[in-house]
């Protein structure tokens, strides 16, 4: 404190510079009630402060208010119109057949008006703007239409209008969709059936059409004036698309036609599908028969099936066309499945009890309960020796879990075992460089090429997630372990805990304590109600039954848990009671190196292994072993640095909001 400070009054004045003397003079009472004036008046500041910034906010937030309301009186403005005196808002674009008439809305009803009377009054719930000379108006629930002239020329009697074109308006009349032409009059009804409407080239819809007996084809596109473009007659006894081509009947045989309602193939069959690429298969008695788009039949009076019988659980559109587009089809003879080429020769033989296409230009067949991959050349790319095989596809690589004698591999779609088959089971493969895999009942994680990424340790192990932390994109999943669950990352080590030397300290269910490795494993069980680690070294100091004692990280005692009172090691040694008269400084054996009154230690500095003597309200420092390396007589010590002088500590000798200090060095250790 400088000299000035020395000889200042001892009054005590908030806002000047007080003496030492001058402090240490007033009574506690007087120092508890400046203390309370010096809370009191930051909080009053502090209250200030908040106070002006909610102002400010308030007055930005009143601004923009004011700037919308501005805007909504603009736009309403400009939507107002006058007739005889009368104020009104107008909530439609202009009438469109003439700029003097407007459509205006009025206690919930809307109208028209041109500048010196009311055309319609406000009879509609809602007007449409005029399109093809006729407005859709809504009166009393239902839809109808009025012409330029506002006569009403569709009548109001239809739950909706939905279009309205050049010849005819798309309407919808007791839950039946209905085209109708400008008089009203019914063309035809809309019958989809639940079938598929959506046609491949461009945005395109089609309608099922009917007049009540045949059917034909209506096709819309998206953006189109609604009108009523009938590609497929209404002329025949049954339909069906199967984009790009439509299936039609008449006098009982089937032929194909495409949207332009050319001709595909003639009316000859009893039943026709479309197969995929160029190839329709058609059945006349029930026996099937393979033809092109020219006509040809193909395979015909030889097999009783012709791809039509593939298991619907791995049928593929994309894989069957593949094959296709390759000239081989599956072919089905007393219950047994092949593959043939274009001109009937076999590339495998119908021998096999199933056969799937599984993409990749790959087939897996089933024969005996045993199954296998071939090519669509007939070549053998997996044997067929394996339990099951499930394919899996990621990122366009093709790969194979097979089972085989109770055991789990991995095959790649060229053959080759990737995963040896040692596993119990093999996950669903969501990440080809994180593959979950069991093995005597535990769960663990292993590359494409069968590397262990994480030991086979845990009781489950979720997929995993990408998540970002710290500013970084991180592969991590969630394990469970001897009943806890933990978040690990792609290396396998575990993320929600804190280390020290490899290990952690985690609680369990039962709100015990143990210790665990990277992994998860335990090392040290969950039997303790406390754990703490030392600060160099040392043992962990461990709570049992509200004793203390210490163990290594094994688990294996090091000391017993026989103290009321103990403190983490420090270096060699460690302070303990077994009374409350005295601490004991014990070292890693236990023995007593030296004993510590109680009321002399109150608090421990482990960083030099200073000790905190508190006498009188003052602070003082003892050595490892008691001795007395400051008296009581500081207000407040603490530990500030290591210098290569030595240590050092900052100490205060001056009530709370002073800053003055002065540095000891001391000489301390072993």
């Amino acid at each position: 404190m400088c000299e000035q400070g020395k000889t200042q009054s001892k009054t005590y004045t908030p806002s000047g510079i007080e003496t030492y003397d001058s402090y240490r003079n007033r009574t506690g009472a007087q120092r508890k009630y400046e203390r309370e004036e010096l809370n009191e008046k930051y909080k009053r500041e502090n209250e200030d402060r908040i106070r002006k910034e909610k102002e400010e906010r308030t007055w930005e937030e009143r601004k923009k208010e004011a700037e919308k309301e501005k805007k909504i009186e603009r736009e309403r403005k400009s939507k107002t119109f006058v007739v005889a005196g009368e104020s009104y808002l107008s909530e439609a674009p202009v009438w469109p057949f003439t700029n003097k008439i407007i459509i205006y809305k009025y206690n919930g009803k809307y109208g028209l008006a041109d500048e010196k009377q009311f055309l319609l009054n406000q009879l509609y719930e809602e007007i449409r703007p005029l399109k093809y000379e006729m407005a859709v108006v809504v009166r009393n629930g239902k839809y109808g239409a009025i012409n330029k002239d506002l006569q009403e020329v569709i009548p109001f009697r239809y739950d909706d209008i939905q279009s309205v074109g050049k010849e005819c308006l798309k309407v919808k009349l007791n839950g039946q969709y209905l085209w109708i032409d400008r008089d009203g009059q019914i063309k035809c009804r809309i019958d989809n059936h639940g079938k598929n409407t959506e046609v491949s080239e461009g945005e395109v819809k089609i309608d099922y059409v009917t007049d009540g007996k045949n059917w034909g084809i209506a096709k819309k596109y998206v953006g189109d004036n609604g009108s009523l473009d009938i590609v497929i007659p209404i002329e025949y006894d049954e339909i069906a698309l199967e984009a790009p081509y439509v299936m039609v009947k008449k006098k009982g045989l089937y032929g194909v036609k495409n949207l332009k309602h050319e001709n595909i193939l003639p009316f000859k069959y009893e039943m026709i599908h479309y197969y995929g690429g160029n190839f329709f298969i058609a059945y006349n008695q029930r026996v099937p028969v393979l033809i092109d788009l020219e006509g040809n039949e193909i395979l015909k009076d030889r097999y009783t099936n012709i791809g039509s019988g593939i298991p619907s659980e791995m049928y593929k559109d994309k894989n069957l066309n593949n094959l296709t587009k390759k000239g081989v089809f599956p072919v089905e003879c007393e219950n047994k499945w092949g593959m043939v080429d274009l001109a009937g020769k076999e590339v495998l033989p119908a021998i096999y009890n199933k056969l799937y296409p599984v993409g990749n230009g790959l087939l897996k067949v089933q024969l005996l309960g045993k199954t296998g991959v071939f090519d669509y050349k007939g070549k053998q790319i997996i044997p067929v020796e394996y339990d099951g095989l499930k394919v899996s596809e990621l990122s366009g690589l093709l790969c194979f879990i097979a089972n085989k004698d109770n055991k789990c591999g991995l095959i790649d779609g060229f053959g080759k075992e990737t995963i040896p088959f040692k596993y119990q089971e093999i996950g669903e493969i969501t990440d080809i460089d994180r593959i979950r895999v069991r093995m005597d009942n535990k769960w663990g994680v292993v590359d494409y090429g069968g590397k262990e990424i994480i030991p086979t340790i845990y009781d489950s192990v979720s997929d995993f997630r990408v998540e970002r932390q710290n500013g970084y994109d991180r592969k991590i999943a969630t394990v469970a372990i001897e009943g806890r669950k933990h978040t690990i990352n792609d290396r396998g080590i575990i993320q929600d805990v804190l280390y020290k030397d490899g290990v952690a300290i985690v609680r369990d269910q039962n709100r015990k304590k143990g210790v665990i490795d990277e992994r998860g494993k335990t090392l040290v069980p969950f039997v303790y109600e406390d754990i703490s680690f030392s600060k160099i070294g040392g043992p962990l100091l461990v709570q049992r039954e509200n004793l203390w004692g210490y163990i290594n990280k094994n688990g294996a005692e090091v000391i017993p848990t026989i103290y009321k009172i103990a403190k983490p090691f420090f270096k060699e040694i460690a302070y303990v009671q077994t009374t409350m008269r005295e601490w004991l400084v014990i070292d890693k054996t236990g023995k007593v190196k030296a004993t510590i009154p109680a009321k002399q230690l109150t608090e421990t500095m482990y960083d030099e292994v200073l000790l905190f003597q508190h006498v009188n309200g003052k602070w003082g420092v003892l050595s490892w072993n008691g001795t007395v390396l400051l008296k009581p007589k500081y207000s407040k010590i603490l530990w500030y640095s290591g210098y290569v002088s030595g240590p050092r500590l900052k100490v205060w000798g001056f009530p709370y909001k002073e800053h003055k200090f002065k540095f000891v060095t001391l000489k301390t250790g072993f």
